[in-house]
């Protein structure tokens, strides 16, 4: 069996560069999520579930960008780097752990082909195992976004700290740049951001569609803040030019949930995954304060193994007739199709004391001994 060296690993490659394009990029944003709630204005508090709002890495790519004091240009290359302030924010939350969750195929289809056919449950992406995660898409199994193949996803959580609205955020990345009409980066992929509102009693098409109405805000507010006015006549450009009407957010929707069907299983409260799931990364101190080093290597986990052995003991128990006992008909046992199931818990006179729980039920043996399941991985939310 190879072994895989850790350079060509598609997530470092990505990491590696923008190192490369942006130095000193990770400490400039570090330094600013070490003073969290010390700077007095709300732009720069945010809950303790969030990493680091992407607008404190906006700022910093404006000041790259010369926007503060009125040296900005519209070019290119600037709209580039203000695309790039996503990835800037979501590598730099990745990069202190490096984790990169590997789907066993099987699982991986079980769980794309379940769907979300009910408001979207904001409350469990808050259980994000780590602070941003990497979810890699098995090589057999082709999920395309718009004309790319997608080669595997980040996920973080966000947080606006102007209006107060949660976001999820995944920045979907394809290895297979040359089969798209569009020319890829120095690298050799396309980064493609996907953002959802998250809040309570939405369906996917809503959640895409408040966060597009959330940016379109931000460029509004800042043509009326201190800055330049080609930097918002380019936001605004950007925007225009996106896909915000309502069959393509449908599409939209439909190619994003995919992505979403697999981040919820490892929402979970025991997701199948080798070793378990580990604890989020913490800072190190040090005589000039607390500094968040980059993990020493990426952290593979692999996801499903156990599931999928009994996925395949109960294909290879169905495909045996089994007589019933009683009508002398023959019973084929076979796998009912795996589904998600939400429901709320605990006395409904005490809205504070219920709690909202999600379970993805694996595909369910019908016709076979009992005894022979294996327990669908729940997640339980606390108010």
């Amino acid at each position: 069996m190879a072994v895989e060296k850790i350079e060509t690993l598609l997530p470092i490659r990505v990491l590696h560069e923008y190192s490369r394009r942006y130095p000193g990029i990770w400490q400039g944003l570090e330094r600013v999520k070490n003073h969290k709630g010390e700077l007095g204005t709300p732009e720069f508090d945010w809950p303790d579930w969030c990493w680091a709002p992407l607008n404190i890495a906006s700022i910093i790519m404006r000041e790259k960008m010369g926007v503060n004091n009125g040296s900005f240009t519209f070019s290119l290359e600037n709209m580039g780097r203000m695309c790039d302030a996503d990835a800037v924010n979501t590598l730099s939350a990745w990069r202190v752990s490096q984790g990169i969750y590997r789907f066993e195929s099987e699982l991986a289809q079980s769980l794309i082909g379940t769907i979300i056919d009910r408001e979207l449950p904001s409350e469990v992406f808050f259980r994000l195992p780590e602070w941003c995660v990497y979810v890699e898409i098995p090589r057999d199994i082709v999920l395309k976004f718009g004309c790319w193949d997608i080669s595997g996803f980040w996920a973080i959580l966000d947080y606006n700290p102007v209006n107060k609205h949660s976001e999820l955020r995944l920045l979907l990345v394809s290895d297979h740049a040359t089969a798209a009409p569009y020319p890829s980066s120095e690298g050799g992929y396309w980064l493609l951001p996907i953002n959802l509102h998250l809040a309570p009693g939405l369906s996917l098409v809503s959640a895409l569609k408040r966060s597009f109405e959330d940016i379109k805000g931000s460029i509004e507010n800042s043509k009326n803040a201190k800055g330049s006015t080609e930097f918002s006549d380019m936001a605004a450009f950007l925007v225009d030019n996106s896909l915000a009407d309502e069959d393509s957010l449908s599409l939209v929707a439909k190619q994003a949930q995919p992505f979403l069907s697999l981040l919820l299983y490892l929402c979970a409260k025991d997701p199948d995954v080798t070793g378990g799931l580990p604890e989020k990364a913490t800072p190190t101190k040090t005589k000039k304060g607390p500094r968040w080093f980059p993990a020493q290597k990426p952290a593979v986990r692999e996801v499903g193994a156990r599931v999928v052995k009994w996925m395949r003991e109960a294909r290879a128990q169905a495909a045996v007739e089994r007589s019933d006992g009683q009508s002398g008909r023959s019973v084929v046992p076979h796998v009912r199709k795996a589904h998600w199931h939400g429901y709320w818990t605990g006395p409904r006179k005490d809205p504070e004391a219920r709690n909202f729980e999600l379970k993805w039920i694996p595909p369910t043996m019908v016709g076979f001994k009992e005894g022979e399941t294996v327990g669908a991985p729940t997640v339980k939310i606390i108010d």
